[in-house]
């Protein structure tokens, strides 16, 4: 983020995830915890293109 609205080469932003913000146990998809986590990142790019 230092180089974010300050530098006009930086045209991109990786975010990184854990697994288990949206995995069960077993590795299967909990959609639940899938839905909020997209919700999530949702707000997070609309903040981003507001500023």
């Amino acid at each position: 983020m230092k180089h974010y609205q300050k530098d006009r080469h930086v045209q991109s932003l990786m975010i990184e995830i854990n697994r288990w913000l949206y995995l069960r146990e077993d590795y299967s998809v909990d959609s639940e915890k899938l839905k909020a986590l997209i919700e999530l990142l949702r707000r997070v790019g609309e903040v981003l293109e507001k500023n």
